[in-house]
């Protein structure tokens, strides 16, 4: 068995592995890719070859806004309504009806109102527009 003098060793790692100790670990480096896998929260999303993987989930961008009219929650284009609407604008909602918002339409703080019923045909238009599952039927027995 070699002897080797701790004190005079090359590298701290020499030092560690000859007293034996379990606290030497390898240095990672900063940009080492992640395993696979695995989510890493500073990865920059993107692979190997520079192309962004397939989206997953809901997309990011909205197409469609929920506006509160004639009593219900209505659902509205964001492309034929860029902007916000106003008081005593006409709108068209997805189920097709024309509706005049009222100034009682629009409230300062929401949180703090009783929540309205969302309008079912509106509902199935914008599940069919997003691409998502329709609605789940609820039966009751």
């Amino acid at each position: 068995m070699e002897v080797r003098n701790v004190h005079r060793s090359s590298t701290a790692a020499d030092h560690y592995r000859l007293r034996g100790s379990t606290g030497y670990r390898r240095r990672r480096h900063r940009v080492d890719p992640c395993p696979q896998g695995a989510p890493h929260p500073y990865h920059c999303f993107t692979t190997r070859d520079g192309l962004r993987p397939a989206p997953q989930g809901l997309p990011m961008i909205a197409r469609h806004a929920w506006q509160e009219a004639d009593g219900r929650l209505h659902a509205i284009s964001l492309t034929r309504y860029p902007l916000p609407p106003r008081p005593d604008e006409r709108i068209e909602t997805l189920c097709g009806q024309d509706i005049t918002l009222t100034r009682a339409d629009f409230r300062v703080f929401p949180e703090y109102q009783p929540h309205k019923t969302t309008c079912w045909h509106c509902d199935d238009q914008w599940r069919l527009a997003e691409g998502l599952p329709a609605r789940p039927v609820t039966t009751i027995s």
